[in-house]
């Protein structure tokens, strides 16, 4: 049986957030912008975090459709500025 190959991102920094959509930092150094705030809990939790000035990274399973945001992680203060 052959089952897909799904890979999880956990390395992406949030570097913003406009027109309901994220920016990310990818561990790559590329910025990804196409990812709309989740609904619910999440979606709030990482708009709240991000309007307090908190940096945190957040993890999508990229291989959904569209990606799915499934956590974040908070980070120490000045983790990559």
């Amino acid at each position: 049986v052959l089952k897909p190959n799904k890979s999880r991102n956990n390395g992406n920094s949030l570097i913003g957030i406009q027109d309901g959509y994220l920016s990310l930092l990818q561990d790559s150094g590329e910025v990804r912008e196409d990812l709309k705030i989740p609904e619910g809990d999440l979606g709030k939790e990482i708009e709240s975090k991000y309007e307090a000035g908190e940096e945190i990274l957040v993890s999508t399973v990229p291989l959904m459709i569209p990606p799915a945001m499934t956590s974040l992680t908070p980070l120490p203060p000045g983790s990559f500025r």
